[in-house]
């Protein structure tokens, strides 16, 4: 344990080292690049993608590349529909917490039932 501490008289101290928090990355696959059309695997790393929407690319970070209905990885020919967790209908907002991603078939499976929901309810 190190005893020494420098800082001036107005309370200014000097940085040590250890007090820089350690900050791990991942390594990009060799063979990828922003520019081959896998903006899938580029939003989920990044955060956003080139040629698709901030809102799109965010959540998809957020779900970590998986349909939140059918748990698979979505691919770049896949057709994703944004989706309202808490249906819009009933009250859900259009905040991102309120947002999900879902395959086009699974996102029809999931509106059938909260229709269905929203019958019996």
């Amino acid at each position: 344990q190190e005893s020494w501490l420098f800082q001036t008289k107005e309370g200014f101290q000097l940085w040590k080292h250890n007090w820089t928090p350690i900050v791990r990355h991942t390594l990009i696959r060799p063979d990828a690049t922003p520019y081959d059309g896998n903006w899938t695997y580029w939003a989920t790393r990044r955060g956003q993608a080139i040629d698709t929407p901030n809102k799109v690319a965010k959540v998809l970070k957020k779900q970590k590349g998986k349909c939140t209905w059918c748990g698979q990885f979505f691919t770049p020919s896949d057709l994703i529909e944004v989706d309202h967790i808490v249906p819009r209908s009933h009250g859900g907002k259009d905040e991102y917490k309120n947002l999900q991603l879902l395959h086009r078939h699974t996102r029809d499976d999931k509106t059938a039932l909260d229709e269905e929901m929203m019958l019996y309810s």
